[in-house]
């Protein structure tokens, strides 16, 4: 690993509480990257020899006298760290597109105009003793919020993606609304 938080292999260390409180390197854990303050830091080679001098350096010990350290409480704490080769190229897959590119043949561009075929599969809930119906509306809804949840609802019935239902029992509907047909963006909650 370099001091500019690119590595240059592919290297497992187990580094002791002792190194951290002396090294004292900015780990971020979300950008999984170690970095230490001082630039003059680099990656060792396991047949390094430190040079002469009262600078700390990274230590390597074989897995024996790591067993025998860690044995006689040499090290206060042991920490696993794997460090993977990167080189800057490998981005994160935040946004999931190697998934969707893995399913495109599955998946489409645009929604379906109606609900899927209806199937053989039942279910049922299973109610606590006494349990009635509530068919009281959760929550209020202004006016303006009311009229926009029924434009909503209308162009979902319309399209046929949902039914009216004759069940006496009210849920909750939560209106998501859809991407920015112009940008393509999805609307921030604080826009809706």
């Amino acid at each position: 690993m370099t001091s500019s938080g690119h590595y240059s292999k592919i290297l497992t260390a187990f580094l002791a509480f002792s190194w951290f409180s002396r090294e004292i390197p900015d780990i971020d854990w979300s950008a999984q990257t170690v970095l230490w303050r001082r630039p003059t830091r680099r990656n060792l080679p396991c047949d390094w020899t430190p040079p002469p001098s009262n600078e700390p350096t990274i230590e390597y010990v074989d897995a024996e006298e790591f067993q025998r350290n860690l044995k006689s409480v040499m090290y206060a704490e042991v920490y696993h760290l794997d460090v993977v080769a990167d080189n800057g190229k490998v981005k994160p897959d935040a946004d999931g597109s190697s998934l969707i590119r893995e399913l495109a043949d599955s998946l489409r561009e645009e929604r379906p105009e109606r609900l899927p075929p209806e199937r053989d599969i039942e279910h049922s809930v299973q109610l606590k003793q006494g349990a009635v119906p509530s068919s009281r509306p959760p929550f209020r809804h202004a006016h303006v919020a009311k009229a926009a949840l029924k434009v909503f609802v209308d162009k979902l019935l319309q399209k046929k993606w949902i039914e009216r239902s004759s069940s006496p029992w009210v849920s909750n509907s939560f209106a998501v609304p859809e991407r920015d047909p112009v940008t393509g963006q999805l609307p921030t909650k604080i826009q809706w």
